[in-house]
């Protein structure tokens, strides 16, 4: 097979780096965040069993996508037939041996006018909807970060200011992240083929940069929050954690006030 057996180490390897890394910022959430978000914070969503509503919108959608995938995207014989040289020079495999997905947009009939597939046509629509769905709820839970950080109206002390600004950095690149591993790749492979453009074996990469998505975005916020790298690499002494949750919620306190 000609796919590269380091295209699969690398999947392996940011799996158990997501499951790590994501366990890992959980519990930096569980144990750290506490009062430093302030009095008024939400965490009480994330209480109970209400922990488990938030699994509730992506599963939705991973239902979404992969049934479109899987019913939209599946072989027929018209795409054994287009397929069929390209996986032999490629993969050097034979179609008819292998289990497939792949859309095919239009053929071309005997007369050279384009014959466009409903179905294949409308799930890439779909897909290409739900991530835009996604990369808009960043852009919108991005602005109103940064309104709100600039929103002098609001009382705040140097601490909730301080962290916001790292939030709205950690929130900024974390909708930069899914841009170049997840929603730039993906998109691409979905719109080039209406263009005609062959994607070859760079749709390889397409595996390894989503799998680079989850592996990555906790470590974004365990770096960027200084009391969760802190933490991390030991450099906050008991004390000053006290001291520190202390103030800010007396600073929160009396700004509501």
């Amino acid at each position: 097979m000609a796919v590269s057996p380091y295209l699969r180490i690398c999947q392996f390897a940011c799996f158990f780096i997501a499951i790590f890394a994501n366990t890992l910022l959980l519990y930096l959430i569980r144990i750290r965040a506490g009062k430093s978000f302030g009095r008024n914070n939400k965490l009480y969503y994330f209480e109970g069993y209400k922990v488990y509503l938030w699994f509730l919108p992506p599963f939705v959608l991973f239902t979404i996508w992969a049934s479109s995938i899987y019913f939209n995207f599946g072989p027929t014989d018209a795409k054994r037939d287009y397929f069929r040289n390209v996986t032999m020079e490629l993969y050097d495999e034979d179609i008819d041996k292998i289990a497939f997905i792949a859309p095919l947009y239009f053929t071309r009939g005997e007369d050279g006018k384009r014959q466009f597939n409903v179905l294949d046509l409308y799930g890439a629509f779909l897909s290409c909807n739900i991530m835009s769905l996604c990369f808009t709820t960043c852009i919108v839970c991005a602005y109103k970060t940064y309104k709100k950080l600039n929103d002098f109206s609001i009382q705040m002390s140097k601490r909730t200011r301080s962290l916001n600004k790292q939030l709205f950095w950690t929130l900024g690149l974390q909708t930069l992240l899914p841009c170049l591993t997840q929603y730039l790749p993906v998109g691409l492979v979905f719109i080039l083929p209406l263009f005609e453009i062959e994607v070859g074996k760079a749709g390889n990469l397409v595996g390894v940069t989503c799998c680079l998505y989850p592996a990555m975005d906790p470590l974004i916020a365990i770096f960027m929050i200084d009391r969760f790298r802190n933490f991390v690499f030991r450099k906050e002494s008991p004390s000053t954690t006290k001291s520190s949750k202390v103030s800010a919620m007396n600073s929160d306190s009396s700004a509501g006030k």
